[in-house]
């Protein structure tokens, strides 16, 4: 008589290949081979009490922030934000960030016309009917 229980026939995790199973069909291995499949799903980001509660996170703050004053990072946060499934706020941050970028390109685009158009003029001494 035997000393241990055999195995049930089922599929096993492969003892050299990682992340792979094999099936046992109760008395051989078989040459069956598949990836294994996780045991439980563990969440891509676990909600803290301000998300829970409809608050802003530190992140979300964060980029509300940088969307105005350095719109590229703003844009960035907001994708890290959609990604961890806030989409209204994640969207909201790149929205802010696409406008305070036209914004701000628009106003050093401006300045940078005005000072050039100032040099210009003040090259020619303001003797040109253009300035």
């Amino acid at each position: 008589m035997s000393d241990h229980t055999p195995l049930p026939a089922g599929w096993y995790p492969h003892p050299t290949m990682a992340d792979t199973q094999q099936y046992w069909d109760g008395t051989n291995w078989t040459g069956h081979i598949a990836p294994r499949t996780p045991t439980a799903v563990s969440p891509a980001h676990t909600p803290t009490t301000e998300e829970t509660k409809g608050g802003y996170t530190s992140l979300e703050k964060a980029g509300l922030v940088t969307g105005f004053l350095f719109p590229i990072i703003g844009f960035v946060c907001g994708v890290v934000v959609l990604t961890r499934g806030r989409v209204a706020n994640g969207v909201g941050i790149m929205i802010l960030s696409l406008v305070a970028g036209m914004f701000w390109y628009s106003y050093l685009a401006d300045q940078a016309t005005t000072d050039s158009h100032e040099l210009y003029c003040q090259k020619v001494n303001y003797d040109t009917p253009a300035c």
